[in-house]
């Protein structure tokens, strides 16, 4: 696999500076971070040319949504938000598990095992909602791999890094489970998730806590 550090594409993330992304996003769970934290730790004594994701970022982003430019005024932001929310709303509570690392060619992530795919039914379901009026990415629909990023490569060549994160020891470390009740809709800039560790929590502007329908989770054993 072909390294994409994120140098080769500085410019498009240097635009959330003037144009933060709209996205609608699950916070995982501080109970779940120290295990992570430790896995993060082990990849950095490794190679800390990457950029290592702060784990109160730590999160799995359901849908980018739009670019939030001078087109997008507070009124039709606010009822892009709404009918967010009535969409979110038809689902019911559900578990999903942290298991494993995997590798794309620009980040490093934590698998999600979601048996009952669902972050896929509502990646897809808002984009039946929503249709041209927000972004459909080539990572979207029956396209769409849920995951937690924790490391973003910053360089072409890392050998060492790759061979860990590919051993079967970290493809199958298990980090827990968790129930997702709600999701957030946040502003995301990408130039601050992607600084240093002092900038990472700025990278989210939370907008509205969007719950899931209530009752116990639905799981699949």
């Amino acid at each position: 696999m072909e390294l994409i550090p994120a140098s080769d594409y500085w410019d498009l993330i240097a635009k959330s500076r003037e144009s933060p992304i709209l996205a609608l996003i699950y916070r995982i769970p501080p109970r779940l971070w120290r295990e992570i934290s430790r896995v993060q730790d082990g990849l950095r004594s490794l190679d800390a040319r990457q950029l290592y994701g702060k784990p109160s970022t730590f999160h799995i982003t359901v849908k980018a949504m739009r670019v939030l430019d001078e087109k997008v005024d507070e009124e039709s932001l606010d009822s892009l938000i709404t009918r967010t929310q009535q969409v979110i709303s038809e689902f019911p509570a559900f578990e999903i598990s942290l298991r494993g690392l995997g590798i794309f060619p620009t980040a490093i992530y934590v698998k999600v095992e979601d048996k009952l795919d669902q972050l896929r039914m509502m990646n897809k379901r808002i984009m039946a909602e929503f249709g041209d009026s927000i972004e459909h990415g080539k990572f979207d629909g029956d396209s769409f791999v849920p995951h937690v990023t924790i490391a973003t490569f910053n360089t072409k060549e890392a050998a060492e890094l790759v061979s860990k994160v590919t051993s079967k020891e970290m493809r199958e470390i298990d980090f827990g489970m968790t129930g997702v009740f709600e999701l957030e809709a946040v502003e995301a800039r990408m130039y601050l998730l992607l600084g240093p560790e002092d900038t990472q929590d700025s990278g989210f502007q939370s907008l509205r806590s969007i719950h899931l329908s209530g009752g116990r989770p639905l799981y699949s054993h």
